[in-house]
């Protein structure tokens, strides 16, 4: 599935989502790359999948890391 937005459509295609407080949204390039993750504020580890989804992109620990 392929999308193609204007600006002016990107806000309301991301209202389209119910992204709640708990949830982790993670944005990755054209090209593969992991450009940043959005976590939840909380001391808790990430879930299994998620870490192991992570952890394809070098991410062990989402504290202590800086995505260039």
């Amino acid at each position: 599935m392929t999308y193609t937005l204007k600006n002016e459509e990107v806000s309301d295609y991301f209202d389209d989502f119910d992204i709640l407080e708990e949830d982790y949204v993670l944005v990755i390039s054209a090209d593969g790359q992991l450009k940043t993750v959005i976590a939840p504020d909380s001391n808790k580890e990430a879930p299994e999948n998620v870490a192991k989804i992570l952890q394809l992109f070098g991410v062990y620990d989402l504290e202590n890391n800086t995505l260039h």
